[in-house]
Order: structure tokens, then sequence, then C-alpha cells
């Protein structure tokens, strides 16, 4: 439609110039000439335009096609980022949760190592010496010898202190601890503790280890009994040590370091001449 407009625009300049009223054929040619410069100058844009559309569709294509492009390479490049992004994170998690695997595998070394240690601190004594019983005479129902184990913090010796394990030995007659430390009754109570000895366990030990050290304490529930007792060591009958006589007021008796090698039994024996309160001899730690 609008081309068909601009040709019967420029037919009309162009009749109106060439039938004008002029009778020189130069004029009107001349005049012709510049009607056609002038519908070349109304419509040169027009046929610029017409020549220059595919150009131009061209361009907006490629123009189209290059902000596609532009378009897609952030999202690329972002894809490449959080992919690398990813990657770090699932490196750092995998550090992670190999360095907490790896602390774990330690600690439960460690707990295992401290759990083994522990078992066979506790085992220890069993592996080489194994309590077999008590013995005591009289054997009558008033006279008592008791063991049991020495607890920190709850049992204490005349000087005060408590001690981590070890035996605490109750001697007493039911009839005179009845009368209390003024009791007329007065007995000999003789207690043997027996124990076995792994020979061939000891003689792997180390040779410092291949003893038998502790000291004897009185129990401060003694309470100023005025019984008597000599406290003494024997291996495989054989007397090894002997604390002399002690009572409840004996703070420092000697000290114990019997050697246990090639020795099958060991006896703690307790001469007590008992009266009045319960006597009470603890086999404790030196420290």
């Amino acid at each position: 439609m609008k081309w068909l407009v601009i040709i019967i625009i420029s037919f009309i300049i162009f009749l109106s110039t060439f039938i004008s009223d002029s009778e020189n054929i130069k004029k009107k040619f001349i005049r012709t000439i510049c009607g056609l410069a002038a519908v070349l100058g109304f419509i040169g844009q027009y046929i610029v335009e017409l020549f220059e559309t595919p150009n131009t569709e061209k361009v907006e294509y490629d123009n189209i096609s290059e902000n596609e492009t532009e378009r897609k390479i952030p999202i690329q490049k972002d894809t490449e980022k959080q992919d690398a992004t990813q990657n770090n994170t699932e490196k750092q998690y995998t550090t992670q949760d190999d360095t907490e695997k790896k602390d774990i595998a330690q600690e439960d070394t460690s707990i295992s190592a401290e759990t083994e240690q522990k078992e066979n601190e506790e085992h220890e004594d069993i592996e080489y010496i194994t309590f077999m019983g008590e013995s005591h005479t009289p054997s009558s129902i008033a006279t008592k010898v008791e063991l049991s184990g020495w607890e920190k913090g709850k049992d204490f010796d005349i000087a005060g202190q408590t001690y981590d394990g070890g035996i605490k030995i109750t001697i007493y007659n039911m009839f005179s601890a009845l009368d209390g430390n003024n009791s007329s009754i007065k007995n000999e109570i003789i207690s043997e503790i027996h124990y076995a000895l792994n020979t061939k366990a000891i003689e792997e030990m180390n040779e410092e280890d291949q003893r038998f050290v502790g000291k004897f304490v009185i129990g401060k529930d003694t309470d100023g009994s005025p019984s008597t007792t000599v406290i003494s060591i024997l291996l495989d009958g054989e007397e090894v040590y002997n604390s002399g006589e002690v009572n409840c007021y004996s703070l420092d008796i000697e000290p114990f370091d019997v050697r246990l090698t090639e020795k099958k039994e060991m006896v703690i024996k307790t001469v007590c001449q008992h009266r009045g309160n319960p006597f009470i001899v603890g086999v404790v730690n030196k420290e």
C-alpha cells in the first residue's frame, strides 16, 4: 500500500510538470528532471530501506543470537562456579567426615587402650596373686574375722589418712566387744589369709614388679581398743616379714617389701590379743 501511494504521487508530479503551459521543450525537460529528483529525494529513503532490510534483519538475528549466547555464557559460568563450589563443599564435608572418622577412630583406639590397661590393672593381681580364703582360731561362733575392701574416702587410719584400695581386716570377739574396752574377756585370735601365687606369671613380669609391696595401718574405728597384734607375712611357710607388736596407737608400722619369685603360697597372719572393741588392720599401698 505504501509503494502504491508513492507511485501515484510521483506520477502526478511528473505529469503536472510535463504538461505545464510553457512551450519551451528545454524548460519542460529541466522541470521534469527536477520533478524526478524531488520524487527520488522523497522516495530515496524507502529505496534504501528496501535494499537494507535483509542486512537489517540479519543484523537483528545476529544480535539476537549474540544476546542469547551472552545470556548462555553467564549461566554456564554460574553453573561451573556452582559445580566448583559444590565440589569444594563436598570436598570440605568429605575432609570433615574423614577428620571426624579419624578422630572417632583415634578416640575408640584410645578408649580401647585405656579399657585394656584398666582391665589389665584390675586383673593384674588376679593373674599372679589369687585369694584362696581365710581361716582363724578359735573357730567359735563368738570369734569373728571379717575381710572387706578398704574404700577411699570412707575408711581412714588413726592418722586420718585414706587410701585407694587395699584390704581391711576386722578382728573381734562378740562378747568382749559388747562389754567395750573395759571388758574382762580376753582372747587370742589367730587369723591367716591365704593367697596362691602364679609362679609362671610372676617370672614373666619385670623384676621390679615381682614383689609384694605395701604397709599395714590401724583403722580409725579401732577406737582405743586395748588389743595388741603381731602381723607377719609367710611365703611357702617361711616368715619373710614381721611387724612386731602393734596397738591402736601405732602410727609408723614398718612397711613390707617381699619378693615373690619362685613362690607358690603367701599368707598374711595376724595374732591378736583381743579385748574390747574390734581391732582393725588395713593392708594398703605405701603411697
